[in-house]
């Protein structure tokens, strides 16, 4: 007479079988092929987004809404920026009603960052000095009249247009 198997013991401990073969060559075929897509999809991405080449040189960049921009900085101050090229970042401010963008950087140096303080109403360098718009260099901002851009700003990183004041000397 045979033995019967109980069904709540075997499901406890089921029999252990060894992989067969085709299953080692599946595992290693799909290894093989995640491998190679990964590789892949590195070198699309490497290859569309410029890799290798030099950084493009700085131009004229769309920025948004001229009406959405103004609205943005009446009601919160000024907005920064990062600069799209790298380097120092830039301002979208209003002088005499006007939108600029400031570079963030103190005029003269390589390396002092211009911060918006909101309760001094004023820009901070480096040094902690308080500056005023007019005393920061600024990129050439221009509001195109027509065309897909009409009612945006535009941006031109390669011209820096200097102060109109001076900065303050002592």
């Amino acid at each position: 007479m045979q033995a019967r198997l109980d069904p709540a013991s075997h499901a406890r401990y089921p029999r252990r079988v060894p992989p067969a073969r085709s299953d080692r060559t599946l595992l290693l075929a799909t290894g093989a092929a995640v491998v190679v897509a990964g590789v892949f999809f590195a070198v699309v991405l490497f290859f569309s987004t410029g890799g290798g080449q030099a950084t493009p040189k700085p131009g004229p960049i769309y920025i948004g809404l001229a009406s959405d921009l103004r609205n943005n900085v009446d009601t919160q101050g000024p907005a920064y920026y990062p600069h799209p090229f790298g380097g120092f970042g830039y301002w979208v401010a209003l002088e005499n009603n006007q939108l600029v963008a400031l570079v963030a950087r103190r005029p003269g140096t390589q390396s002092c960052t211009v911060r918006w303080v909101s309760h001094l109403h004023s820009y901070v360098d480096c040094h902690g000095d308080a500056l005023v718009s007019r005393e920061l260099a600024r990129y050439q901002l221009t509001l195109p009249l027509g065309g897909a851009e009409a009612g945006g700003v535009i941006v031109d990183f390669a011209k820096v247009v200097p102060a109109p004041e001076p900065l303050p000397t002592g």
